[in-house]
């Protein structure tokens, strides 16, 4: 369905500059290939500002799951932007690498605190590295935040 829907609507979606969307089309297309391309296009653009290449760099760590990916990400947006450290925390919880991911879904907490699902993968983490004063306080966050799990 995505391959359709891009190929219809490709120049019209290059035209408003929805390359971050162009890019998780191609992902969800299975073609990496051409969202690798195309953010590798987008970081060497002059005209974007360094937050917004960190995107593209989050792009190319969800095609490779790549820690470097996001850490560049963080460093090149100053540690501003949350998305990478999300994406980071998400990916050690994968490798179970537990206090990492802990460390990582914290800066993205400090940057966004209204992310519920972000609040419970940092409660799971914590609880694993047995930081049961921090799972608590996140699992707290996730209650008054009114996430629905199931």
């Amino acid at each position: 369905v995505f391959k359709v829907v891009l190929e219809q609507f490709k120049k019209s979606i290059l035209a408003l500059e929805m390359f971050e969307d162009t890019c998780y089309c191609y992902i969800a297309s299975d073609m990496n290939k051409q969202a690798e391309e195309l953010a590798d296009k987008c970081i060497a653009r002059d005209d974007f500002d360094d937050l917004r290449k960190a995107n593209f760099w989050c792009i190319k760590g969800d095609i490779h799951n790549s820690v470097e990916f996001y850490e560049t990400a963080w460093e090149l947006s100053n540690k501003r932007h949350a998305r990478s450290m999300r994406s980071l925390g998400a990916l050690f919880v994968h490798l179970k690498r537990y206090d990492e991911a802990a460390s990582a879904l914290r800066n993205a907490l400090d940057l966004n605190h209204l992310q519920p699902g972000t609040w419970f993968a940092h409660g799971c983490a914590s609880l694993v590295c047995g930081d049961y004063k921090g799972s608590a306080k996140s699992f707290r966050r996730c209650v008054t935040l009114g996430i629905r799990l199931v």
